[in-house]
């Protein structure tokens, strides 16, 4: 818990409120299939109610791009912590530099809000 109490107050309030608007991205982006996949239905057959299109398929990509995104400012705070022992360390370790490129990009991803859409491809980063 170290890593998380140097952080400052804005950083906390920057990530909490990117991820929020990336949760409600998430949301409305699913509303808006849904509301044009129910319209598709032809008008005999049962459409989905409005809190069905919430509970069923809104409320589950709000928490994932939520969450998504919180993982990828904390990677940027692991990010940070490996590159400063980098820096200190008297000889390059190339596992720790691997995993800083790796952790890097992922954290971008995360915090440009990207990662949702990436994971649901299946393209992560060095992954085939």
């Amino acid at each position: 818990m170290s890593i998380l109490s140097g952080v400052s107050a804005y950083y906390y309030i920057i990530a909490i409120g990117l991820s929020c608007y990336y949760a409600y991205r998430g949301y409305v982006g699913n509303w808006i299939a849904m509301v044009r996949e129910n319209e598709k239905i032809p008008v005999g057959r049962r459409t989905f109610a409005r809190w069905e299109i919430i509970s069923v398929y809104c409320v589950h990509d709000l928490l994932f791009h939520f969450i998504c995104s919180i993982a990828g400012f904390l990677t940027m705070l692991v990010v940070n912590n490996l590159y400063e022992s980098l820096v200190s360390a008297p000889s390059f370790d190339t596992g720790k530099s691997v995993l800083l490129a790796f952790s890097f990009l992922f954290g971008i991803i995360g915090v440009t809000g990207q990662l949702p859409a990436l994971i649901q491809q299946g393209k992560l980063p060095y992954m085939r």
